[in-house]
């Protein structure tokens, strides 16, 4: 993992309070600096869905990594069916794809949307973006991409019904042992695309079925892997031919990408055989208080919170959030401290 010098800490340190309300401008600039520079092939970035700063801090994010160091790639820690989706919407703009996605969270990031639609649509083909999932599917998005993929109603028995029981699939409370259950409706699914194929074909173009059986079939997807998930989503990107070699950006939660053993972010930087052994460029981000859905939320690590403050010589942070370039204090590259997000705008 890349190291910076304290240099850019105390040049953030030394400003007077006030200048921390100037928002992301402070940030855009240290940035614009800082990654072009950093000659890193993956840039991870913890983005806490519960935050309502996260999708206001990642559009610069990439887009600087787009404009200046060409990153294309972006990967996310979801199932293969969301970047479906995702990719689909950057095509046509159609923001029905996440809404049916992502729910009520939609409302907190659907401006950062929009401005990556905007974004993505301007830019030559050689430079737009694209998204992979590298994570077990849920049930809203592939549920949406299944809607899309069968557009006309199946006759067939021997494939309507394992389809529509996956359509009837609640989405709310999906964790344990729905995840399972879900995943092994899937395996069923996958047994039936393999043994109905001719079938299949009559709804499907050929794309999307070979989609359907890669994705059903995905490790990620295994009931029995979730307790090598880390592992597994670090062998679906470096066995992805198309993303290695590549430059990329990947927004995941963020202790998956903290450098602690057995982590996604540990096994990308550290493992000897990573293809990006020692060329992750992290950015963290820690929280005291901001909001989600409307409601304050405290830190879920209030002592690696307080450590960090007290390691750069202040009682609390000056104004409502502070940046740290320094590796010193955490075990990332570029570090986020928010107390709330209203000056982020």
């Amino acid at each position: 993992m890349f190291r910076f010098a304290l240099l850019g800490l105390l040049f953030l340190i030394a400003l007077p309070p006030n200048s921390y309300a100037q928002g992301l401008t402070i940030h855009e600039q240290f940035l614009s600096d800082s990654l072009p520079s950093s000659d890193a092939e993956i840039y991870l970035f913890a983005d806490d869905r519960r935050l309502e700063s996260s999708p206001e801090l990642k559009f610069p994010i990439l887009s600087i990594l787009n404009q200046s160091c060409g990153v294309r790639n972006i990967v996310l820690e979801a199932g293969q069916s969301e970047a479906w989706l995702c990719n689909q919407y950057l095509a046509s703009g159609d923001s029905s794809l996440l809404v049916n996605t992502m729910g009520y969270h939609y409302t907190m990031v659907k401006d950062f949307w929009a401005r990556l639609y905007y974004f993505n649509k301007d830019l030559p083909d050689s430079r737009k973006l694209k998204f992979t999932g590298i994570d077990y599917d849920r049930p809203g998005p592939f549920k949406t991409m299944l809607s899309r993929y069968f557009t006309r109603e199946i006759l067939e028995p021997e494939i309507s019904l394992i389809v529509f029981e996956i359509l009837r699939f609640p989405q709310a409370g999906f964790s344990g042992k729905s995840r399972k259950s879900f995943q092994n409706l899937l395996l069923e699914f996958n047994s039936s695309l393999l043994k109905n194929k001719t079938e299949y074909l009559k709804y499907l173009s050929d794309e999307n079925y070979i989609n359907l059986v890669l994705m059903t079939g995905s490790p990620s997807n295994n009931p029995s892997g979730y307790a090598q998930r880390n592992r597994t989503m670090y062998e679906n990107l470096t066995g992805n031919e198309d993303l290695v070699p590549g430059k990329i950006f990947a927004a995941f939660t963020p202790e998956t990408i903290r450098t602690s053993p057995g982590t996604f972010g540990y096994l990308l930087d550290k493992d000897a055989y990573s293809p990006y052994n020692d060329e992750v460029f992290i950015v963290d981000q820690y929280y005291d208080i901001s909001s989600y859905n409307g409601k304050p939320l405290r830190s879920s690590y209030p002592r690696e919170y307080n450590k960090i403050v007290k390691s750069a010589g202040l009682s609390s942070i000056a104004g409502d959030y502070l940046w740290l370039s320094s590796p010193q204090f955490t075990t990332c590259d570029y570090l986020m401290i928010i107390r709330n997000k209203r000056d982020l705008r």
